[in-house]
């Protein structure tokens, strides 16, 4: 169609790889090294807050949006916290390229909100891509 062709150089849909492998002490060393996307970078406080869906309201714990953000292709290397703030942190890689994708996601059962810090080593475009995928899997939450 003709606005794709107009986009000429619009870079490939963004692919995540289905289970990427990553320790929590190389989660950790990225993430002092790791630059926030652009989503991140243009807020004050350095996250976006994004909705999430109807199950936030029955979150008790990390463990049900856990294994939500795993069928996204999103793994957990550390969770915890209880209500009203529930706390993940997780990666995911884009399979095409191999950069990954660092998250922590704080989420506030109280006001069905999460706060999230995305670093990435990817372009702003692929990152912009991540930042869309991740607010989809949140919203997505108990649908």
């Amino acid at each position: 169609d003709a606005a794709r062709a107009s986009a000429g150089s619009a870079p490939a849909v963004l692919t995540l790889a289905p289970a990427p492998t990553m320790d929590p002490g190389t989660f950790q060393e990225k993430w002092s090294v790791l630059g926030v996307t652009p989503g991140c970078a243009s807020s004050v406080t350095g996250s976006m807050s994004l909705g999430v869906g109807p199950g936030v309201a029955s979150l008790t714990a990390a463990q049900p949006l856990v294994t939500h953000l795993a069928a996204h292709a999103f793994v957990t290397v550390a969770s915890g916290g209880a209500p009203p703030a529930i706390k993940i942190f997780a990666h995911a890689a884009d399979a095409g390229s191999g950069c990954v994708f660092l998250l922590e996601v704080v989420v506030d059962t109280a006001s069905g909100t999460a706060s999230v810090t995305v670093k990435s080593d990817a372009d702003a475009a692929r990152a912009g891509q991540l930042e869309a995928v991740v607010a989809a899997a949140l919203r997505g939450f108990g649908t």
